[in-house]
């Protein structure tokens, strides 16, 4: 495991050390690219600026109006030879070679660099061409450039073309500018791989008019800075290796002496569960000795730990019977809820009904029995409001069972039960779902204290409750028609209830703002405002 690992750190050094080896030829690589790029560009720059200024010379403005070859040669060729240009051409606007002239100490140029029909797709490009051409083995590089015209407005009456030579004059130009030997490849053939180490090889190819490439600019770079990095590199990697695997055979004498047989000695004491493997071991004041000391002592622990696992699952298995338990009480109270709701409450109400009915039935002078009648009626209503507080103890289980909007809409209907109102309710569950169970259920018992104090104290023939996502975050509103009150002007009085007490209570305890708004004769608005994120 050892020598792997040692050899797989060697061959990450080295993958490491080629990776930094290839970045840093691929950088100088870079490097001559951009600088062979540059070169070019600027040797074609200046070929291009002496193209344009050749092509406003008088010499070559003279010959379009008045032809004379003889004429137009005597001013040009001393042109040509103080640049690095060797011929140029005027051809017409139809692409015919009007005028060949090349330097006087030089090979004659090529009469035509192209023919007709050849240079004038050439010239009828958008920019001025820029090409290189093949002509008696060599390679020429050509650019072109409108004759300024006699006037503004006036089309180009004929085309300059300027021609450089690529001899061995200009690569030894490129070549001392680079810093690089640069030559001429044939165009097909492979670029050669560096033939020393750290040389540097980069190609640029060089296309006609038809974007065919005619010869490769092949630049070759030979860096000793790199090449003696490299080869220490190498030395070092070999280095590396021999003393890496001395100390390796060296660990792993040592390694079977203080590792391997303490190791085997604590594996067959923790297979055969017992400590007596490990006497010997313990005596040691090493590493190895104290695990064996700790081996012995887990084993102690072993057996309280057994029996600590034991009691936990008797204790869980307690726990889940009693939350069973306290489950068949949830659902006995929330059972016991709905027969109340139903039955005694609606039985309460309907003898209340009764004795109304039967009060409207009484003569004038029945007013003793009318008075107990309608005593009657009022310790019925108190029974119900009786059984109906001990109702609100149960409904945190009935929202279990249903969603907040139906626990509103059955909380509204059940009142209109008691007294006739117009109920508009206007809940967002996905809102809703953002409560807990006990905002919901603190929510819901103000609601049912305020439609009930609306309706007993305000005389409100509507209740709107809505609850939704504001600026301020969610919002519950129960607001009503009813009478109003100025808010902190009256005090609760024996048998009113502790009604705004109970509200500012359960806010607090459910981290909520309330906001409440009353004017007389205004109705009543009562705002919890939650935080949007809880």
């Amino acid at each position: 495991m050892l020598l792997a690992g040692f050899f797989a750190s060697f061959l990450f050094i080295r993958n490491l050390e080629n990776a930094e080896a290839a970045e840093l030829l691929a950088h100088a690589r870079q490097q001559r690219a951009t600088l062979l790029a540059h070169w070019l560009r600027l040797t074609e720059h200046s070929l291009r600026r002496l193209t344009s200024d050749v092509a406003r010379h008088a010499a070559v403005t003279s010959f379009l109006a008045k032809p004379d070859a003889s004429a137009a040669t005597r001013p040009l060729a001393p042109v040509l030879a103080a640049s690095d240009a060797h011929a140029l051409w005027v051809a017409a606007p139809d692409g015919t070679s009007l005028l060949a002239v090349g330097r006087p100490d030089d090979n004659p140029p090529p009469q035509r660099p192209l023919g007709s029909s050849e240079l004038r797709g050439l010239l009828d490009g958008a920019r001025p061409p820029h090409v290189f051409l093949e002509h008696a083995g060599g390679i020429w590089e050509l650019c072109g450039e409108p004759i300024a015209p006699a006037a503004l407005g006036l089309p180009t009456p004929g085309w300059l073309l300027l021609g450089r030579r690529w001899g061995a004059a200009h690569l030894a130009t490129l070549s001392s500018l680079t810093g690089a030997d640069v030559r001429l490849e044939p165009a097909h053939s492979p670029v050669p791989a560096a033939a020393e180490l750290g040389g540097v090889v980069i190609s640029h190819p060089l296309t006609d008019w038809q974007g065919r490439i005619l010869k490769l600019v092949v630049l070759r770079h030979h860096s000793p800075e790199m090449a003696l990095l490299l080869t220490t590199d190498a030395w070092q990697a070999r280095v590396f290796l021999v003393f890496g695997l001395l100390v390796l055979v060296g660990l792993g004498l040592a390694l079977h002496v203080w590792v391997l047989r303490p190791l085997a000695a604590i594996r067959e004491s923790l297979t055969r569960g017992e400590s007596g493997p490990l006497a010997p071991l313990q005596a040691d004041r090493t590493e190895l000795g104290a695990l064996a000391t700790l081996v012995a002592a887990s084993f102690a622990q072993r057996d309280a730990l057994r029996r600590e696992v034991e009691l936990r699952t008797r204790t869980e298995t307690e726990l889940r019977q009693s939350q069973e338990e306290l489950r068949r009480t949830i659902d006995e109270r929330a059972s016991l809820g709905r027969d109340l709701h139903d039955g005694v409450i609606q039985s309460l109400y309907a003898a209340g009904m009764s004795l109304a009915s039967v009060r409207s039935m009484l003569k004038p002078e029945q007013e003793d029995a009318s008075v107990r009648l309608e005593q009657s009626r009022a310790a019925l209503n108190e029974t119900i409001r009786d059984v109906r507080n001990f109702i609100t103890g149960l409904e945190p289980e009935a929202l279990r069972e249903r969603s907040f909007s139906q626990a509103v809409t059955a909380l509204l209907s059940f009142m209109q039960s008691v007294k006739m109102f117009r109920a508009i309710t206007t809940i967002d569950e996905a809102t809703a779902a953002l409560l807990t169970l006990g905002q919901r259920v603190h929510a819901l018992q103000i609601a049912r204290e305020a439609v009930s104090n609306a309706l007993r104290h305000g005389e409100a023939a509507e209740v709107a409750v809505s609850l939704a996502v504001t600026d301020a975050g969610i919002e519950f509103e129960i607001r009503d028609n009813g009478r109003g009150f100025i808010p902190g002007a009256t005090r609760p009085t024996p048998g009113s209830g502790h009604g705004l007490a109970n509200f500012t209570r359960r806010a607090q305890e459910i981290g909520a703002e309330l906001i409440l708004r009353s004017e007389l004769g205004q109705g009543t608005s009562i705002r919890l405002i939650f935080p949007l994120y809880l």
